[in-house]
């Protein structure tokens, strides 16, 4: 009678019991899984962070390269064009005592 009730009622309870475990087991690992995803996806945002960092450095690093360079070659063509006036400034006292040779010629043959 009433033990049996009792007994079939705490059956009946204990299989409630383990219906909710058996769910909680399955909620713990899908959000076991969410966790898992979750630290993937933040790993892989830290990663693409990290390459755009070092992409921008060594974009940065290019830009100092390419003002080197240039400041390199501006510098080259300074000393260039300095060279040529230096030359063109050598041609005129040379032409200055080509044009005079002459004359110098004839004072020293009056000598």
């Amino acid at each position: 009678g009433w033990a049996e009730t009792r007994v079939s009622a705490m059956r009946v309870e204990l299989q409630a019991w383990r219906s909710q475990e058996q769910r909680l087991h399955v909620a713990l690992r899908s959000e076991a899984a969410l966790c898992q995803a979750l630290r993937e996806h933040v790993n892989l945002e830290e990663a693409a962070r990290c390459r755009a960092q070092e992409e921008a450095v060594s974009e940065r690093r290019s830009e100092e390269v390419v003002a080197q360079r240039s400041q390199q070659v501006r510098s080259a063509v300074a000393r260039a064009r300095q060279g040529t006036e230096k030359l063109a400034e050598l041609m005129g006292v040379l032409r200055q005592a080509q044009s005079l040779a002459p004359s110098l010629q004839e004072e020293v043959e009056k000598l």
